[in-house]
């Protein structure tokens, strides 16, 4: 089967000439072949902070109040991944989807899937095999939300949706249009601001490595100031994002 896909030959699934496994196994080589994650290793430290909310609530309401951060935060990161990254990982993430609504049937949970699939959807590939037995469960609980609410986290928020259309209304600056020719051309243009919007939240220290452990507070002050910065910092400079990737089409 890889070798025909290595091809380019066309391959029909549905005749069932290939197992389930062998399809399963496949697609898991093809992700692991990609040179990074499909969140990305620029916004992958990120998604991490923001999982670490996950458990950080002491009654009903806070779970409420933490889970709509959550997915307020993970909406804006996932519109910060390249076009190539975003398509398969949005086609990957309803398939899963829709096996884990199968669950009866395959046995298979959001939980299992999260557990097989995080190291292609979140983990850098730099990432130590010993921090990544560290950080596994961290990982699992990250993509199995991502798993289990692909509708929700592909749409963008109406309060940002109401700021881009206003911004676009109020700005239009030849500068930007600039960038974006430069972008189309080659040079460092959309990509490039993309990028710096995403470090422009992510701490020092989290790109560094923390020389020692943190305590459990440390971790939670740091979970709260990440998603923090992303619904103030990312809402502001992202509307500015989307009105020059509207320009450059």
């Amino acid at each position: 089967l890889m070798e025909r896909i290595d091809k380019g030959e066309e391959i029909s699934l549905v005749d069932r000439e290939f197992s389930i496994h062998e399809c399963a196994s496949v697609l898991k080589t093809c992700l692991g072949n990609l040179p990074e994650p499909l969140v990305t290793n620029s916004c992958f430290p990120a998604h991490l902070q923001v999982a670490l909310l996950h458990d950080k609530y002491s009654s009903q309401e806070d779970k409420s109040a933490v889970v709509e951060k959550q997915t307020f935060c993970t909406q804006l990161l996932l519109e910060l991944i390249p076009q190539e990254y975003f398509k398969l990982l949005k086609d990957l993430l309803f398939l899963l989807h829709g096996v884990c609504q199968r669950e009866e049937e395959n046995k298979m949970s959001s939980t299992n899937l999260g557990v097989i699939f995080c190291t292609h959807i979140l983990s850098p590939r730099s990432m130590p095999p010993r921090e990544l037995q560290t950080k596994l469960g961290v990982l699992t609980n990250a993509t199995t939300f991502l798993i289990e609410n692909p509708s929700i986290l592909f749409t963008l928020p109406e309060k940002l949706l109401a700021e881009v259309q206003s911004f676009q209304f109020r700005r239009n600056s030849e500068g930007r249009r600039s960038l974006s020719k430069r972008s189309s051309q080659g040079g460092p243009g959309v990509e490039c601001l993309i990028a710096n919007t995403v470090f422009s939240f992510i701490p020092m220290e989290m790109e560094e490595g923390a020389a020692g452990e943190k305590n459990e507070e440390d971790d939670e002050k740091e979970s709260n100031f990440v998603c923090d910065q992303l619904e103030s910092t990312i809402t502001s400079q992202f509307n500015l994002n989307i009105e020059i990737m509207n320009i450059k089409k």
